[in-house]
Parts: structure tokens; sequence; C-alpha cells
């Protein structure tokens, strides 16, 4: 059934528009219920760390098919949701996800993921309940608004964010993930996506 469902991204032309490449993994829309604000995604990891501490706009379960990860979950001593520093998000608990792990974050919990080469996970996300994530505000270069006293000046310094080189998904790259899935055994080695062009 996944190989299926990876299959069906290629000839799909909604479900390839989701696909993305994300600093720390690439990910494919599986499924998804617009109105509801659902989505099943399959990630995968290069084997690179999400080191800075961060949420996410929507609440989200996990399920690890392949590999593994630190997990580093943290607590807020703050508001609920918004900006963070990581002094403001001290060191709640550490797990390792392995194979048949599963577990649900909700959207305002911070966390951060150290991931072995090749993870891949089922990941199914809810609706979104903020507007954007954050991330630990002193480990991240931040937007400046400065102006001179007299406000004849306003200097603006690009934002960077934990998403910072998220883009979509090239034709070529969807293939070339579509063989490392078949090689890593996660899906089929057959496929229709051979016959498709873009």
């Amino acid at each position: 059934m996944l190989t299926n469902l990876v299959d069906r991204v290629a000839i799909d032309e909604v479900l390839f528009a989701d696909a993305d490449h994300h600093p720390v993994m690439d990910r494919l829309t599986l499924w998804r219920d617009i109105d509801r604000g659902i989505y099943l995604r399959l990630h995968v990891s290069p084997g690179n760390n999400e080191l800075i501490p961060h949420d996410h706009k929507y609440s989200f379960t996990t399920y690890i098919l392949r590999g593994s990860y630190t997990h580093v979950w943290r607590r807020r001593s703050v508001s609920y949701s918004g900006s963070f520093t990581a002094e403001k998000a001290p060191l709640g608990l550490v797990t390792c996800e392995q194979v048949g792990s599963c577990y649900t974050l909700g959207y305002s919990l911070i966390h951060q993921t150290m991931m072995e080469a090749d993870t891949v996970t089922l990941f199914m996300r809810g609706p979104g309940e903020q507007s954007r994530s954050y991330a630990a505000l002193d480990m991240l270069d931040r937007t400046v608004s400065s102006s001179r006293a007299d406000d004849s000046e306003t200097e603006l310094i690009e934002e960077r964010r934990h998403t910072d080189g998220q883009r979509r998904l090239e034709f070529s790259e969807f293939v070339r993930l579509r063989s490392r899935l078949a090689a890593l055994r996660v899906i089929d080695a057959i496929s229709h996506t051979d016959q498709i062009s873009r």
C-alpha cells in the first residue's frame, strides 16, 4: 500500500506540488484532506539534525518505519505558545525513537531531533493551530527593525528561520528519492514512475 501511495505522488499534480525538500528532510504528501487540514506525509532524513529547539503550527503523530533518532523534548517555562529562547525551554525528556515507535506532539510543545541517515517516518499532521512555527530566538539571526531617533531611516536585516532552505521537490529529485526508498526496502522496487516525465 505504501508503494502505491508514493507512486501516486508522481501522477497527482496536487500531491506532487506539495512535495518539498526541507533542510533536514525530504517530504512527500501521500494524502490530504484540505477541508479538515489533515495531511499524511512520508519524511525521509539524509541524517541532518534539527539542532534548534522548535515547535510546530500543528499537532502531529509520527510512526518510525526505518532508522532511528534521538528526540529531545523541552518544557516551556513561559507562555504556552509563541516566541521563546533556549533558556525559557529547558530540557524535559530525551528519548530514542526506533522502528515501530509512535508518538504525538502537540503544536506548542518544543522539541529537537538528531536523526540517523535514511530515517523514514509516516507523519500525520492535523490542522494549523497557530499562524507559524517558532524556534529558539537566541539561536537564530532575527529580523531586526531599527530606526534612528529621528525616524529618518529604517534598516531591515534578513530574517533567518529554522525552515530556511525549504523548497519544492523537482521531479528528478522525486525519482531519486523513490529509488532510495526502494533500496532501503521501505517500498517495492517496481514502479510506473519511470515512464512519467514532467
